[in-house]
């Protein structure tokens, strides 16, 4: 499933980071269904993919509850999608 505006490429992720994308999805995907109110905190050194899997796991879970998320990102500096 691409994630990116039309035309970027999206690149595959590593194995482990896939597995963690994937959890993370889990986690946040229960949290919107149940309504809790959960935080998460994404720790690693500079470039390991921590912005790349968390845009890509919000992205994913705006499509799956378009009137559950938003997102305000210091990265796009405005709330909305990715």
């Amino acid at each position: 499933m691409a994630w990116s505006k039309p035309g970027v490429p999206v690149l595959p992720l590593l194995p482990e980071t896939d597995e963690i994308s994937r959890d993370l999805e889990a986690f946040l995907t229960e949290t919107v269904e149940n309504g809790h109110n959960n935080s998460v905190l994404l720790l690693g050194p500079r470039g390991c993919g921590k912005t790349m899997v968390s845009e890509r796991v919000l992205v994913r879970l705006q499509r799956l509850f378009p009137d559950r998320i938003s997102v305000v990102s210091p990265h796009t500096g405005f709330a909305g999608e990715l």
